[in-house]
């Protein structure tokens, strides 16, 4: 698993990531440092998206054979934003407000690091309990209640339940991953189709536009590509292959058609909300990201 650390500061950073890496060889750790104090609303975003380009990085380095999963263990309150508006549903992520005082003595800094190491190693131990869990649900075929594109199942219920399980300390309290992922199947008019000599999973639009698990209809893609590719935000390019920070089944989309069999005839919404018409023709692709082909 790949942890990205945020809004550790500069003063503290490195002894923090040389323990959290010690302690915890089978993981691999992220910790860009942050300035911290006073720090603008332009300077956040520039350190956050440098931080999910790290991230991306640090995925395509590891071998083929080897699929990450990732999250996100933020250590400052004033990221919180940029995690709610940019990173949602496409990772997890946990706030931890750590000790960082403005000003302290060199003798005074290893109690702070340890401090710190303290809060992240909970959070850390607490991630990768929940990353197994939602690995599981992912992985169904037929059950993708959890990856249904949010702009263009165009349900302001359904996208508020899948958007808030990416801060699962608040949206888990009193209920489940397997319970978010029947009410969703509830919202959605969720059913199962035989087609193709294969089990579908069917959800309904409010329009009766249906969205359509693809079996083994994965267009031949056999690694985690995102589709759109260069074009498209280092969080869009994500959102294409990741769900709650865990790997999306290789060329995963939905296939959307009417039940009818007749046109579309819909205005669709893409994955960086230009609108996409399809009015003539009988299906469409769109992926998790909302890349519609």
């Amino acid at each position: 698993m790949i942890f990205l650390v945020v809004g550790v500061r500069p003063e503290f950073a490195k002894r923090v990531h040389a323990k959290i890496e010690a302690e915890f060889r089978e993981h691999r750790f992220l910790m860009p440092t942050f300035s911290g104090k006073n720090e603008s609303v332009r300077g956040i975003e520039d350190y956050m998206r440098t931080s999910a380009v790290a991230l991306e990085a640090e995925i395509a380095q590891l071998p083929r054979q080897k699929i990450a999963r990732f999250a996100v263990v933020c250590c400052d309150s004033t990221l919180l934003t940029n995690l709610e508006n940019e990173w949602r549903p496409h990772t997890v992520y946990s706030f931890v407000p750590v000790r960082q005082p403005d000003r302290v003595a060199p003798a005074g800094i290893p109690m702070i690091v340890n401090g710190i190491l303290s809060d992240i190693r909970d959070k850390v131990r607490y991630l990768s309990r929940l990353l197994d869990e939602f690995s599981i649900e992912i992985s169904r075929p037929t059950k993708a209640a959890l990856c249904l594109p949010l702009r263009n199942f165009d349900s302001v219920e359904i996208s508020d339940l899948i958007k808030q399980l990416s801060e699962p300390e608040k949206a888990l309290a009193l209920t489940s991953i397997d319970q978010v992922r029947r009410e969703i199947e509830a919202r959605s008019g969720y059913h199962t189709i035989r087609e193709r000599g294969q089990n579908l999973g069917v959800f309904v639009r409010t329009d009766n536009v249906r969205f359509k698990t693809p079996g083994r209809e994965l267009h031949g893609q056999r690694r985690l590509e995102s589709p759109g590719g260069d074009s498209c935000s280092v969080h869009c390019r994500l959102a294409g292959v990741y769900r709650f920070g865990c790997p999306l089944m290789p060329g995963f989309h939905f296939d959307c058609d009417r039940s009818s069999g007749e046109p579309l005839k819909v205005e669709l919404v893409g994955c960086h909300n230009q609108p996409e018409k399809r009015w003539k023709v009988t299906h469409a692709n769109i992926f998790p990201n909302d890349y519609v082909r």
